[in-house]
C-alpha cells in the first residue's frame, strides 16, 4: 500500500508540473500493476482528459464505473467522457439515469445541468438547476444558472425574477444585470 501511495503522489507531482509524458508512463505502469485501484484509474482518466485523449478517457472512466458502479462522481465523469467522444445519445441516457440518482446532491446536479446545457437539452438543464436552486437558495451561481435556463426554455418572467434575486444577493454581478436587460428588449 505504501508503494502505491508513493507512486500516486509521484504521478500527482508530475501532473501538477504538467509533465504529461512522464505522468502517462507512470500511470500506465501503475494501472497494469494495480488494475483494480480506482485512484490509479482516476488519475489516468484525468491525464487523458487534460491531454485530449478522449477515447482513452472514456475507457478509464468506464473502468472506474465498473469498479464503483454507485459512485455518482464517477458516473458524471463517464457521462462527460461520452459527450467528449460524441456519443450524445448514450450521454443523455446516462445523464437521465444520473439525474434520478443525484436528486439529493446539488453539486452533482449542477454539473449535470451544465452538461445538459452543453447538449442543448435546456428543459432537462432547467429541471436540474431548479432542484439545485431550491436546495441552495442563496447560492448566486445556482440562481444564475437557473435564470439562464429559464431564459432558454422561454420562462422570461421567471428569468427576470431570478436575475433580480442574483443582483440583490450580489450587486457586483454585471452578467446578471446584462442578461436581465436583454430580457426587456
Amino acid at each position: 500500500v505504501t508503494n502505491i501511495m508513493a507512486a500516486l503522489q509521484h504521478i500527482d507531482t508530475l501532473l501538477k508540473a504538467r509533465r504529461y509524458v512522464e505522468a502517462s508512463r507512470a500511470v500506465r505502469k501503475l494501472t497494469d500493476e494495480h488494475p483494480e485501484c480506482i485512484d490509479v484509474w482516476r488519475r489516468r482518466g484525468y491525464l487523458e482528459e487534460v491531454t485530449g485523449d478522449f477515447p482513452g478517457m472514456l475507457v478509464s472512466y468506464e473502468k472506474m464505473s465498473s469498479l464503483c458502479p454507485d459512485d455518482l462522481e464517477v458516473a458524471l465523469k463517464r457521462a462527460q467522457a461520452l459527450v467528449q467522444n460524441g456519443q450524445v445519445k448514450s450521454a443523455l441516457v446516462e445523464l437521465d439515469d444520473l439525474t434520478i440518482k443525484a436528486n439529493e446532491h446539488p453539486d452533482i446536479l449542477q454539473h449535470i445541468g451544465q452538461l445538459y446545457t452543453n447538449l442543448s437539452a435546456f428543459e432537462k438543464a432547467y429541471a436540474c438547476y431548479a432542484v439545485v436552486a431550491q436546495e441552495t437558495a442563496t447560492d448566486t451561481a445556482a440562481l444564475y444558472n437557473l435564470a439562464t435556463a429559464a431564459t432558454a426554455v422561454g420562462k422570461l418572467s421567471e428569468a427576470e425574477r431570478l436575475f433580480d434575486q442574483v443582483i440583490s444577493l450580489n450587486p457586483a454581478d454585471y452578467d446578471a444585470y446584462y442578461n436581465r436587460s436583454v430580457l426587456k428588449k
